[in-house]
């Protein structure tokens, strides 16, 4: 399940389509079973999103304007788009992130089929490991 968010500058009539648009798909549609999706439904809150994305460490307060933003990874122009997303990754207070190599392949390990190529952007699994493992 992935949340649809909209950007402050998005004018609203816009926004306002696409979720009816997307909301019009039939499961049955070429679109949705080429992107294996069945639906799309209209949250409830976000505010579930927001406390996992914090959590995870993928969100920040600018220390400027207060306001949430995406944590940037350090990752230089050029490098691949899967380190910078593992840049980005944290785990919970005893557990430490495993190796870049090691969470591409956690999927694998994991026993799931991920999308071909969608590495760790499409698919990650079990990126953290306990103190006492390491």
């Amino acid at each position: 399940e992935w949340a649809l968010s909209v950007l402050e500058w998005v004018d609203s009539r816009v926004s306002k389509e696409v979720i009816e648009s997307l909301m019009g798909l039939s499961p049955w549609d070429s679109a949705m079973t080429r992107a294996l999706i069945y639906a799309f439904r209209p949250p409830v809150s976000h505010v579930n999103t927001r406390s996992t994305l914090e959590d995870v460490g993928m969100l920040e307060i600018d220390p400027k304007t207060r306001k949430r933003r995406c944590k940037k990874s350090q990752v230089a122009d050029g490098e691949d788009r899967m380190r910078e997303v593992y840049d980005v990754i944290s785990c919970p207070e005893g557990w430490f992130k495993k190796p870049f190599l090691n969470v591409l392949e956690g999927c694998n390990v994991s026993g799931f089929d991920c999308p071909t190529g969608s590495g760790v952007v499409g698919c990650t699994c079990n990126p953290c490991t306990l103190g006492q493992d390491v």
